[in-house]
């Protein structure tokens, strides 16, 4: 009777611990998807200041016809979906997707100048998907 007694109480631990890791293991799921917000408005951000895209990449062509000026660059907007998968793996947990779209601007001008100030007009060029990993504690490019 003792034993049955010592029996029950540990499966009653055990399952309370599983409880436990359940609520835990989600949580941490919680953290890793949020984390994976900030991380793609910090990719857009570094995508449109570090790399090809943004105002910085902007590029001015003289037409041979007329001798006017177009200013073009193209821009990076804010990610349009994303989502988390577990992975079962324990190097890499999780893996994000990101989608994204790319838009090509450009302004017209008598001079490169005034080309440069705009306005510009923006259309869609591209959608892109693009695969992150999670190695444990942050996301990698």
């Amino acid at each position: 009777m003792k034993n049955i007694k010592i029996l029950w109480l540990g499966l009653l631990v055990l399952g309370f611990l599983g409880c436990v890791c359940s609520v835990a293991q989600a949580m941490d799921e919680a953290q890793v998807e949020k984390s994976f917000v900030e991380f793609q408005k910090d990719w857009i951000k570094k995508l449109n200041t570090e790399g090809k895209y943004g105002q910085k990449g902007m590029r001015v062509e003289k037409s041979s016809v007329d001798g006017s000026f177009t200013a073009k660059y193209d821009e990076v907007r804010e990610a349009a979906g994303s989502r988390i998968k577990k992975t079962g793996n324990a190097a890499t947990p999780y893996v994000g997707t990101m989608h994204y779209e790319i838009y090509g601007c450009t302004a017209a001008g008598k001079t490169a100048e005034e080309a440069k100030r705009g306005p510009f007009k923006c259309a869609l060029q591209t959608d892109t998907n693009e695969i992150f990993r999670f190695n444990g504690t942050k996301w990698l490019y």
